[in-house]
């Protein structure tokens, strides 16, 4: 029952322990006394420990103890704060120790955790790059020792990247899975608005993703053949029209974009204001940290990998309307509910149509110096046409009618040369970056060829030229140019582009449609 008697114990009072607490400080070096100094006025002007921590360890970066001190210490939380005026000095004659190279004394790990947590803060660091390079190389140094620090300092190095913003090459971990990175690289080009045709590879690659999370296959279909070029640039463009719109959740086509607080630094004595200002650190579309206010989050995309039923939805549209364009005749049966799919593919296949007749009929540089005699000519043009009602009772009457129709068109035209040929001669090239005609071609078959659109007199016309014949008059009294433009414009759906020329001021058939056109004539 002895060892359960209680015996009174003096206590010491307050202002003892005080007295003891100022006789040890009294015996440290001055440095060290400076320092508690420093943190007792900070803790009293309402600083925080970390705050109080990293201006403690700025003033002693550079300070040295040669002399051996050999005190434990051991805290969760370990700051200069918590120890002993010993404990200091045992920390302190540990670090210059250490610095010199020595390497088999013995120390408490939490001695450790103290100079990590300088070189976080960058004392003893010349900047941001030296404090992680001797936070690494003291890393790989101590885990010889103990591999305590395994479990904070990879995730504190990685933090520190992205605190001070260093290169992301020094990132220890892999945020971006291998199998994600070239989906991460599509997603951070669309976003950038990187150009298909000025980046192939990049067109490749999207199309490829597409592709992989649709289960219908483009290259299983029956129109494929032939038609890959002009299918994938369909899949693409009309993609991005999608896109434009914010349709169908076309931006989550290839992953989730998720957003969270972020802690960086945890367990650690960090001093976050030391750096309060808004910013940015991106390592890929797929991950970034954002700090607003003092307080930082993190945006994280996840990948996709799982097939769409709205992307399989919208390549079967492709494939569909891309048939119906070229009159395939194997159609194809689509769900499009919305209708956005089929709108922004039909879209891309008007402009595809619109740049072929453009190129079909290219903007012609004028030579000003002619435009007065092309103004002439529209004016003599006119009044060959303005006759007295007899001329049309004259005509016969199988070619009444087409007579009539022709001065009709021919009137319309002449009464607007000069502001068109005006207006051709200051219009700029607009077809820049369309598709080629070639690459259309692929797509689109050409459709079943009709004459019945020509008159009599167009007709013997065209056949003269096909006989090698040069005509110095034309239907209507028209010029060469004009009647080339109303004859390629007339023919465009069977031929797909323009057959006829003007050279030497004479009308020319362009001899690669010749057989072509022979053909047209006899078969009407």
């Amino acid at each position: 029952m002895e060892d359960r008697i209680f015996t009174d114990e003096i206590i010491p009072r307050h202002e003892e322990r005080l007295e003891a607490k100022r006789a040890e400080e009294g015996s440290l070096p001055e440095r060290v006394r400076k320092m508690l100094e420093l943190g007792a006025r900070a803790e009293a002007n309402g600083q925080g420990e970390e705050r109080i921590f990293r201006l403690q360890a700025e003033f002693m970066a550079d300070w040295e103890l040669p002399d051996l001190y050999r005190s434990w210490f051991s805290a969760y939380y370990p700051t200069y704060a918590r120890m002993s005026g010993p404990q200091l000095l045992s920390y302190f004659s540990w670090r210059t120790r250490w610095k010199a190279g020595e390497r088999k004394m013995g120390s408490p790990v939490s001695f450790a955790f103290v100079y990590v947590y300088e070189l976080l803060n960058g004392a003893g660091a010349s900047g941001p790059q030296d404090a992680w390079e001797k936070l690494s190389a003291f890393w790989e140094e101590y885990r010889k020792l103990d591999f305590t620090l395994d479990r904070y300092v990879p995730q504190w190095l990685d933090d520190l990247v992205v605190y001070e913003g260093l290169d992301q090459d020094l990132m220890r971990r892999e945020y971006v899975p291998k199998s994600d990175r070239e989906t991460a690289e599509v997603v951070e080009k669309l976003e950038r608005g990187v150009r298909f045709d000025a980046d192939p590879e990049f067109a490749e690659e999207t199309f490829q993703l597409l592709n992989a999370r649709s289960s219908y296959k483009l290259e299983k279909s029956s129109f494929w053949t032939g038609h890959e070029k002009a299918m994938k640039r369909l899949v693409l463009e009309g993609f991005l029209k999608l896109r434009a719109r914010r349709a169908l959740g076309t931006d989550r086509w290839f992953g989730t974009r998720y957003r969270r607080d972020a802690e960086l630094f945890a367990s650690a004595v960090f001093d976050f204001s030391r750096r309060p200002e808004d910013r940015i650190y991106t390592i890929s579309s797929f991950k970034r940290w954002v700090c607003e206010r003092g307080s930082w989050r993190l945006e994280e995309l996840f990948p996709e990998r799982a097939t769409l039923p709205e992307i399989s939805a919208f390549l079967k549209v492709v494939d569909a309307e891309l048939r119906n364009a070229s009159g395939y005749k194997r159609k194809l049966t689509v769900s499009d509910p919305t209708g956005d799919f089929t709108r922004a593919v039909r879209e891309v296949l008007n402009d595809w149509d619109e740049a072929r007749r453009k190129a079909a009929n290219p903007v012609r540089q004028l030579d000003f110096g002619r435009l007065a005699g092309i103004r002439a000519d529209a004016l003599e043009t006119q009044e060959k046409l303005i006759v007295e009602e007899p001329f049309e009772e004259a005509l016969p009457c199988a070619e009444g009618a087409a007579q009539a129709a022709l001065k009709e068109e021919a009137l319309k035209t002449s009464e607007n040369a000069f502001t068109a040929t005006t207006a051709a001669a200051l219009a700029e090239d607009t077809d820049r970056g369309a598709p080629e005609a070639a690459e259309v071609g692929d797509a689109l078959e050409k459709k079943p060829a009709n004459s019945e659109m020509l008159a009599s007199e167009d007709r013997k016309l065209l056949q003269r030229l096909l006989d090698g014949i040069r005509p110095t008059e034309l239907p209507g009294g028209l010029s060469p140019e004009m009647t080339a433009d109303r004859l390629n414009e007339k023919l465009y759906d069977a031929f797909g582009d323009a057959i006829l020329e003007v050279v030497g001021g004479k009308l020319v058939l362009i001899e690669d449609y010749a057989e072509d056109l022979r053909e047209l004539l006899q078969d009407s």
